[in-house]
């Protein structure tokens, strides 16, 4: 009986190493795994998080037109009136511009500058793009990256990027506007970043506990 207790235990001798091995194989085969998904993950959160930054600006740029830019809009801007426009330009100066928002301006549905913070913009028709007769037409702000080669925007050659914003806006007399507000890259990119920062701790923390779990 003895002898065979000395097999047994030799046997439990042989079989430990390759348990062993066998669970550490799957520990890593799991932390693998888990980092796969993570770093997945992460590149998801970080596209969720700029499309939620882009949305942000258009919430950002549809109170701004409310709020400020709207109820300073006086029937003589669309005519060009100099003090009109020098009151409407206070106000953008004011209140509106600062190290998000570079530009402003003011279109009307035949795509015609009636303002802008940069003055040498108005009264220049550029016409308007499908996007932007789409969202004067729908009333639905809209959001995209701009294209700084356009004539419209040879003023913003030293921009490194902007998302530009139009906010469908009415004049005084209900004549169809579209206020237009260019968000600063860079401000987007932070915002989008603030919010992979606050959804990804809990995520690792998440993937973490699984692998735990897992484990033998």
């Amino acid at each position: 009986m003895a002898f065979m207790g000395l097999i047994g235990d030799d046997r439990k001798n042989d079989e430990a190493p390759g348990v062993r091995a066998a669970v550490g194989v799957f520990a890593l085969a799991g932390a693998i795994a888990m980092l796969v998904v993570a770093v997945g993950g992460t590149f998801a959160l970080r596209e969720t998080g700029r499309q939620e930054a882009v949305r942000d600006a258009e919430r950002l740029a549809g109170v701004l037109a409310r709020t400020a830019i709207g109820p300073a809009i006086e029937p003589a801007v669309l005519q060009g009136d100099a003090a009109a426009l020098a009151r409407l330009d206070t106000v953008v100066r004011e209140r509106v511009l600062d190290e998000s928002i570079a530009r402003v301006k003011i279109w009307t549905g035949d795509g015609r500058v009636i303002y802008s913070d940069e003055r040498r913009l108005i009264g220049s028709q550029f016409g308007l793009g499908a996007a932007e007769e789409k969202s004067l037409q729908n009333g639905v702000a809209d959001a995209r990256p701009t294209d700084l080669s356009k004539p419209e925007n040879q003023f913003e050659a030293d921009e490194e990027g902007v998302v530009e914003v139009y906010v469908p806006a009415a004049a005084p007399d209900g004549t169809p506007l579209l206020i237009e507000a260019y968000v600063r890259e860079s401000a987007v990119a932070a915002s989008g970043a603030r919010i992979v920062r606050s959804f990804a701790p809990p995520l690792l923390l998440a993937l973490a506990g699984l692998w735990l779990v897992q484990l033998p």
